[in-house]
């Protein structure tokens, strides 16, 4: 058992958390099949301004295209990335979908639900998490329950507090929801309290791209590649003699029956 890349995880823990997300990106991009890929309808002023401006060949626009669309799955199973990793630490398991929690303390003394980025919750789902981890906190009057935000607008460790509803007549306030056991807490400052070490997410920051190249190439797997659908894309405005930027207007807008096309 090696420690390469970070203190509090082993190197095979670690290699098998960047397997899952690698394994989820794979299935995501895969899923983009010619249907899947114009479902929505591709915006081509927009294609037309990135290639131009941003000076993208056709297949690095594409790609770019590829990656916008599976971005909200793919932020979710980065959310998991890390739930996952915390679970391999000693002393917490992390888990899977259907439970109450992400990850526990083994003595349960901690809970913690866990999202990848701060502005993954809004409105009404915001009061429902924060329920939903008090009942965590009145189970367990031992444990301190944490809303964890792996990417957040700023470093933090406090009480959960924010107010919620319709205005009060008499306050002029929104009802105020406060638990002295409920804590919000981003990446940083979680993962000091999960492995007693200050610079524990700077480590992940920084070596995960120097271990998610060594799995690659430890793995023989190959990196992410929209050439499929390009290929397939080309072949087709090749044979109708259009660049690939008028071969998708040429398929987008006929199937949303607008006129002239």
């Amino acid at each position: 058992m090696t420690n390469k890349y970070l203190s509090f995880i082993t190197d095979e823990d670690l290699f098998e958390c960047i397997e899952f997300l690698y394994t989820e990106y794979e299935k995501a991009l895969e899923g983009i099949d010619f249907d899947k890929f114009f479902k929505n309808r591709i915006d081509t002023f927009k294609m037309t301004f990135d290639m131009g401006i941003n000076n993208l060949s056709e297949q690095d626009w594409l790609a770019a295209e590829l990656q916008r669309q599976v971005e909200k799955t793919i932020t979710n199973h980065v959310g998991t990335f890390h739930e996952k990793l915390i679970g391999k630490i000693e002393g917490y398991t992390n888990y899977p979908v259907g439970y109450d929690y992400d990850v526990a303390k083994d003595d349960n003394t901690l809970f913690a639900e866990i999202k990848n980025k701060h502005n993954t919750l809004t409105g009404t789902h915001t009061k429902s998490l924060f329920q939903k981890i008090c009942g965590y906190a009145e189970k367990y009057p031992d444990a301190i329950c944490y809303y964890v935000r792996i990417i957040d607008t700023k470093s933090r460790n406090d009480i959960w507090e924010f107010r919620s509803g319709s205005i009060d007549e008499n306050t002029r306030e929104k009802p105020r929801f406060s638990h002295p056991r409920v804590r919000i807490a981003s990446g940083d400052q979680f993962y000091k309290i999960v492995t007693g070490e200050e610079d524990a997410f700077k480590q992940l920051a920084y070596n995960i791209p120097i271990a998610l190249d060594d799995w690659i190439e430890t793995k023989r797997a190959k990196k992410g590649s929209s050439l499929g659908l390009f290929a397939e894309l080309y072949q087709q405005a090749k044979a109708n003699n259009r660049t690939l930027s008028e071969e998708i207007i040429s398929i987008n807008y006929p199937k949303s029956n607008y006129i002239s096309f």
